[in-house]
């Protein structure tokens, strides 16, 4: 017994969010990242013009159809984002990260981007997601919540090197793309369903008899 403790302890170390091996560090958010907070656009279309971006709003995030585009050619000093970028919603539905969408940031939202080397967006982008709760949770604001730039900023992250960071993001994009493809099937069946059975109910198909 003793002897696994001390290879436990050989590997691991004690911190402030638990053991973690001896190898990986811990480091506040606001030491690796900094945050640019979206604007909202002067002008705002509902049909793409030429040298258009959609305008990322929470409905376009959560369901993926832009419903509204700006030019970028006319408004260049808004902040873009790329597939890449980490978005997180600031204001409102506060704590809500996406990724893997290119467009205008709105104006409520931040894009968060590393100021450090050696932390992958797409881990950053996995951390944050286990956090969506807690800054939730820790809003500030009576009527629209915001969130407490304090408490972001002071989360601990913990940071792998940068190549076990990038295995780690890997493994979860592929059972995140699973998970995906799982809820697209099941939508897929769900309104198959709700248009058969609306189809029954108004007589537009219906069902043989069995032969008796």
């Amino acid at each position: 017994m003793r002897g696994a403790m001390e290879v436990l302890e050989s590997r691991y170390k004690e911190t402030e969010i638990g053991l973690i091996p001896e190898h990986w560090e811990v480091e506040r958010l606001g030491q690796v990242v900094k945050t640019i907070k979206g604007k909202k656009p002067k002008i705002l279309s509902k049909s793409p013009p030429k040298n258009s971006l959609p305008y990322l709003t929470a409905k376009y995030l959560r369901h993926g159809i832009p419903e509204q585009f700006v030019n970028i050619e006319i408004e260049k000093e808004l902040p873009i984002c790329k597939k890449e970028d980490v978005i997180l919603i600031w204001d409102g539905s506060a704590g809500q990260v996406f990724s893997g969408f290119e467009g205008v940031l709105a104006s409520t939202m931040v894009k968060i981007i590393p100021v450090i080397n050696n932390l992958d967006k797409s881990y950053l982008y996995y951390f944050l997601i286990t956090k969506t709760n807690y800054l939730n949770s820790q809003t500030t604001g009576s009527v629209i919540p915001h969130i407490n730039k304090t408490v972001f900023l002071n989360l601990p992250i913990p940071l792998p090197p940068l190549d076990e960071q990038q295995k780690i993001a890997n493994i979860l994009t592929t059972i995140d793309q699973k998970i995906q493809a799982e809820e697209k099937k099941k939508q897929t069946l769900q309104n198959l369903f709700k248009t058969l059975l609306q189809q029954l109910m108004t007589g537009k198909i219906r069902v043989k008899k069995a032969k008796t």
